[in-house]
This record gives structure tokens, C-alpha cells and sequence, in this order.
């Protein structure tokens, strides 16, 4: 081999094994706190809340219920909710790396009031919310989200059959407690 293409061959070898070798460690493959990419189980300050995050890149996605809340109301309040976001991130120092999300949400129910202002029957909401995450690189991570405002819709949300704004406001925030929590711990894969 010419000396000129034996000097290319070789180096792409050792840039090869030099990105081969990316990311290990003596004691194997190191886990950062900054991945963009996770899926992650969560549970929270709800009774019986189950939270499923995934986050690719700035993609944050979230879906939570409760399991606790129908048990205790004997399916009378049940309520899902779902929410896609952009996270930002605000620091990673590679071991943990902080979150600030901004997302909209929608959930879906039923919360039969039996005489309260929510009505007897199914409501949808939309609405949006912010937050802050934070991801260990040992998989741990706590969440804290806020809904910021949003509205219930359906028989629920309204008198009579009729639009009310204020029963539109308290279903959706009735719904977010009863689906989701303020604060969650769980763990990402």
C-alpha cells in the first residue's frame, strides 16, 4: 500500500474506534442525565396516579389517570388526561439536567356530581399548563406541572343544557385533580 493512502486508511481506523468508543467507560457504557430521548412512569401526590412521559429531543408528550379516584367515588368521577409539550432545557451538567415545559393539554371524564354545579354526565377540556422537570442520570426524576387555564365542555361543564362559563372553568381544573397531580416521582428508561 502507498504511503499516502496507508496514512488515510489508518487514520480513519483510529477516528473509527476513537467514536466507537464514545460514551465508555472502564465499567461500561455511561448513562448522562441529558438524553433526549426517554420514556418514563410516574406517580404523584393522586390517589392511584399512573403518569407515562416520553420525550424525544424537545418533544415532550404525557398521558395520566387516576386509579384511586374511581375506586373511591364508585366510578362516579373518572378522568384521563393527555398533553404534548416543548420542553426547554435550563441547565445539564450531565449528571442532571432541569426542564422547563410549556404544553397543551386535553382529558376526557365523567364526574356524575349528583347535585353539585358539574351536572351529571361526560366532559371533555382543553387547556394549557406549564412545568419543571428534573432528570437524574440514574433515571430518577421529579415533575411539577401547573395548568395555567383551560375549559370544560360537555354536560358537565354546563347548566341546563346551557353554556356556563364558570362551570366550564371549574370542571376543567376538577378534572386536572382528579387525573393528574402537581407533583410526580418516577423513573425513565
Amino acid at each position: 500500500m502507498k504511503t499516502p493512502i496507508k496514512a488515510v486508511v489508518i487514520a480513519a481506523l483510529v477516528a473509527g474506534s476513537a467514536f466507537a468508543n464514545e460514551g465508555l467507560s472502564d465499567t461500561g457504557p455511561t448513562k448522562s442525565a441529558s438524553t433526549d430521548q426517554y420514556i418514563g412512569i410516574s406517580t404523584g401526590s393522586n390517589l392511584g396516579l399512573v403518569q407515562i412521559d416520553v420525550m424525544r429531543d424537545h418533544l415532550y408528550a404525557f398521558g395520566s389517570t387516576t386509579l384511586g379516584v374511581p375506586l373511591l367515588t364508585n366510578g362516579d368521577v373518572a378522568v384521563g388526561t393527555v398533553g404534548i409539550g416543548y420542553a426547554f432545557t435550563l441547565s445539564d451538567d450531565g449528571d442532571s439536567k432541569w426542564l422547563f415545559d410549556v404544553y397543551g393539554q386535553g382529558m376526557a371524564g365523567r364526574m356524575n356530581m349528583n347535585g353539585g354545579f358539574t351536572g351529571d354526565s361526560g366532559f371533555g377540556g382543553l387547556g394549557f399548563g406549564v412545568g419543571v422537570r428534573f432528570l437524574h442520570r440514574s433515571g430518577f426524576m421529579i415533575a411539577f406541572k401547573l395548568p395555567v387555564f383551560g375549559a370544560g365542555f360537555g354536560d358537565a361543564a354546563s347548566t341546563n343544557g346551557s353554556f356556563n362559563g364558570a362551570a366550564s372553568v371549574g370542571t376543567y381544573y376538577l378534572g386536572y385533580l382528579a387525573s393528574s397531580a402537581p407533583f410526580t416521582v418516577g423513573f425513565r428508561f
